[in-house]
C-alpha cells in the first residue's frame, strides 16, 4: 500500500516539487554571482556573520521544538490539537525573538563577537527574522506533510522570487549585507501572513482524551531539551566557528571560508530539501507506528536510499566544482574551489548525521546526541583556538575531521540501537557514481560555456542514476 503511495508521489508530485527547486537553484546560482560582484569582501563577511547569529537563535533555541511539531503533526491535526499547539509555539517564538536583542548585546559587547562589524540594525534585523522565518518555515513545509504540496510550493516561490526581485533592486541602490537580508525578509513577512490564513484550514475541535502524551510538558522537554544541546553544537560546527575565525584572522577569512563552504551547503541543502519532500511524509507515517519494528524498517528504508542519493550527489559536485565556481562566483574567487571539495565532505557527512539524528528522534531517543557532539566540538574549538593556519582552506581540514569524528561516534551509537549491520555487496551500487569524478580532470581550464556542459552531462547521468536507485529499492513497507 505505501509502495503504491510512493509511486504516485514520485510520478504526480516529483515534477512539481523539482521544478520548484530548479527555480530556487536558479535564484541561487543568481543571487551568489550578485553577491560576490557587488558586495566587498568585507560586506560578504558581514552576511555570513549575521546568518550565523539568525540561526543561533533559529537552529538552537527554536528548531527543537519545530523537531518535535514535525514529529507529531500528523497526530495533532487528526485529534484536533493543531491549533492549541501553534498558538502556544508562536508565543515561544515570540518570547525568543524578543530575548534575541540582550543576547545580541551579550555576544557583542561582553564576549567582543563582530568587533568591527557590528551595527545597530542588526538587532531589528535579528528580532525580526526570528519570529517570522521561523515561523514561516515551521507553517509552510507542514503542507508538505499534509500532502498539500502544490500550496507548499506556491508559498515557497512566491516568497523566493519576491525577496529575490526587491533584493536584486536594493543591491544596485545600496550594495550591503543588511540591505539584501531585510529584501528577503520582507517578503517572508509578507507570506507569513497568506501561509497562516491558509494553514487555518486544518484546524479542529479538540478530541478529548485521544491526544496522549503529545502535549504533555514532560514529554516535550525530554524530546527538546537534548536537542537544545546538539543543536548548539551543530550550530558551532557550521556557523558559530566564524566568530573565532574573525577574531583571529579578520574578515577575509571569513567570507573566503564561507563563499567556499556556502556553494556546496546551498546546493546539498536544495538536494536534501527535494529528497526530503519526497519521502518525509512516508518516513514519519512510518515512525508513528507503535512497535519498534516497524519504526525500525521505516528508519532504514529511508535511510539506505537518502545516503546511497547523497552519494551519488556528493560525487556529482566533486567532478564539477571547478564549474559551479565558474558559475556561481565572481571570477576573483575562483581559487575558492579547493575549499568546494572539502565542503563537499563535510555536508555528505553533516547529510549522514542528519539521517542519523532521524532515527533518535524516532524513538525520542534524542540525549544519545549530546556526547558525540560534545566530544567532536570540543575538539574543533580546541584546534581553531590553539592553531595558527596560513590559509582558509587548513581551516576547513580542521571542520571536515571534526565532522568526521561526530559521524563515527554517532553512527557507532545509532547502528548500535537499531541493529543495523553493512551488506557488502550491497556497496557496490555506491561505485556507479565514480564515473562522475572524471569531469574534475577534464575541466582542466574552466570557462562558463565548458562548465555548462559538464554539469549538463553530468546532470543527465545523476538523473538516470537517482531513478534507476529509487524504481529498483523498495522502500518504507511496515
Amino acid at each position: 500500500m505505501q509502495n503504491n503511495h510512493l509511486k504516485q508521489q514520485l510520478g504526480s508530485n516529483v515534477f512539481l516539487l523539482t521544478l520548484s527547486r530548479v527555480v530556487q537553484v536558479i535564484i541561487s546560482v543568481v543571487s551568489l554571482k550578485l553577491l560576490t560582484r557587488y558586495l566587498s569582501t568585507d560586506e560578504i563577511a558581514k552576511y555570513y556573520l549575521i546568518t550565523g547569529l539568525t540561526a543561533y537563535f533559529g537552529l538552537v533555541l527554536i528548531n527543537p521544538v519545530g523537531m518535535y511539531f514535525n514529529r507529531y503533526a500528523i497526530q495533532l491535526k487528526t485529534t484536533g490539537f493543531l491549533a492549541y499547539f501553534l498558538k502556544k509555539y508562536f508565543f515561544y517564538i515570540f518570547s525568543i525573538s524578543l530575548l534575541s536583542i540582550p543576547v545580541c548585546a551579550f555576544f557583542h559587547y561582553v564576549l567582543g563577537l563582530m568587533e568591527n562589524s557590528f551595527d545597530v540594525i542588526i538587532y531589528l534585523f535579528v528580532l525580526l527574522f526570528t519570529l517570522f522565518n521561523t515561523f514561516f518555515l515551521t507553517l509552510v513545509p507542514t503542507l508538505n506533510l499534509f500532502d498539500d504540496r502544490r500550496k507548499y510550493i506556491q508559498f515557497t516561490l512566491i516568497s523566493d522570487s519576491a525577496g529575490f526581485f526587491l533584493g536584486i533592486y536594493m543591491l544596485l541602490t545600496q550594495a550591503t549585507a543588511t540591505a539584501w537580508l531585510f529584501s528577503l525578509l520582507a517578503s517572508q513577512i509578507v507570506m507569513t501572513f497568506f501561509a497562516f490564513n491558509y494553514f487555518k484550514k486544518y484546524f479542529s475541535a479538540p478530541q478529548q482524551g485521544v491526544i496522549g502524551p503529545i502535549l504533555n510538558k514532560s514529554h516535550i522537554l525530554n524530546f527538546c531539551l537534548p536537542l537544545v544541546g546538539s543543536t548548539f553544537f551543530i550550530w558551532f560546527m557550521t556557523k558559530g566557528y566564524r566568530y573565532i575565525i574573525e577574531s583571529k584572522y579578520g574578515l577575509e577569512y571569513v567570507a573566503v571560508i564561507g563563499l567556499g563552504l556556502g556553494l556546496p551547503i546551498s546546493l546539498y541543502g536544495v538536494f536534501e530539501n527535494l529528497a526530503g519532500q519526497i519521502l518525509l511524509p512516508a518516513f514519519y507515517k512510518g515512525v508513528s507506528a507503535t512497535d519498534y519494528e516497524g519504526r525500525r524498517r521505516s528508519w532504514l528504508s529511508y535511510s539506505v536510499l537518502s545516503n546511497l542519493l547523497y552519494t551519488h550527489f556528493l560525487f556529482f559536485l566533486i567532478g564539477n566544482c571547478k564549474s559551479f565556481v565558474v558559475i556561481l562566483l565572481d571570477p576573483k574567487y575562483f581559487f575558492c574551489w579547493q575549499i568546494f571539495i572539502v565542503s563537499c565532505g563535510i555536508e555528505f557527512i553533516r547529510t549522514n548525521v542528519g539521517l542519523l539524528n532521524l532515527g533518535l528522534h524516532a524513538e525520542n531517543k534524542t540525549y544519545k546526541a549530546l556526547i558525540p557532539y560534545i566530544i567532536s566540538n570540543g575538539i574543533l574549538a580546541a584546534i581553531l583556538w590553539f592553531t595558527n593556519f596560513n590559509e582558509p582552506l587548513h581551516v576547513t581540514y580542521a571542520l571536515l575531521g571534526a565532522s568526521f569524528i561526530l559521524f563515527v561516534i554517532f553512527g557507532f551509537s545509532v547502528f548500535k540501537h537499531y541493529s543495523v549491520s553493512v551488506n557488502l555487496k550491497s556497496l557496490l551500487q555506491y561505485l556507479k557514481s565514480v564515473p562522475l569524478l572524471v569531469f574534475l580532470f577534464l575541466n582542466e581550464k574552466p570557462n562558463i560555456a565548458t562548465s555548462l556542459i559538464f554539469l549538463a552531462f553530468g546532470g543527465c547521468y545523476l538523473l538516470a542514476l537517482m531513478y534507476f536507485d529509487v524504481k529498483k529499492l523498495k522502500q518504507f513497507e511496515t
